[in-house]
This record gives structure tokens, sequence and C-alpha cells, in this order.
């Protein structure tokens, strides 16, 4: 089984990502540039490739840091939105 990390270069995405690596998990990382969580397009286009079962680590967010607003709010839940638009619930393993 793999686990995909969604915000893998942040903070928190990237100790996961260490520790599940370390631990001898297949990780796949996949950066905005491969699956813009923004385009539900891009989002089904990459799980689709993604064997199944899979664990997923949401760690993706437009932080206030970066912009403080309430567009920035709702990109983030749109984020989120195509996520689970784009993969069926039988196939992630909580």
């Amino acid at each position: 089984m793999s686990v995909v990390i969604l915000g893998h270069t942040g903070f928190l995405g990237s100790a996961i990502r260490n520790y599940l690596l370390q631990d001898g998990f297949s990780v796949l990382a996949a950066s905005s540039k491969e699956c813009n969580l923004l385009q539900a397009d891009q989002v089904a286009h990459y799980f689709a490739r993604v064997a199944r079962p899979v664990q997923i680590v949401f760690c993706a967010g437009i932080t206030r840091w970066v912009d403080d607003s309430f567009e920035s709010m709702l990109q983030n839940v749109q984020m989120v939105h195509n996520l689970v638009a784009a993969v069926p619930r039988d196939q992630v393993v909580g």
C-alpha cells in the first residue's frame, strides 16, 4: 500500500514524509505542479494513476503567511473538495 502526501514540502508534510520513508513505507509526494489541488481535473488525473488502496496525508494549504484572506480560505476548502470528489471513499484506507 502506498501513502500519498499532499503538501510534502511544508513543515508538517516534510516531517511526515521523512518519518514514513524511514519506516519503510512506499511514499508518493505530489508537488503542486503534478497535482494542483485547485484544479479538479488535475486531481482526478493524478489519483487515477495511483494504485489502490492508498492512504492520503493531507498537509496542503494556503497558509495565512502566504495569503490571509477570505479567498485563500475558500481555496483551501476547494482543495479538500477536489480531493474528496476525485478519490472514491472505498479506495482509501483510513
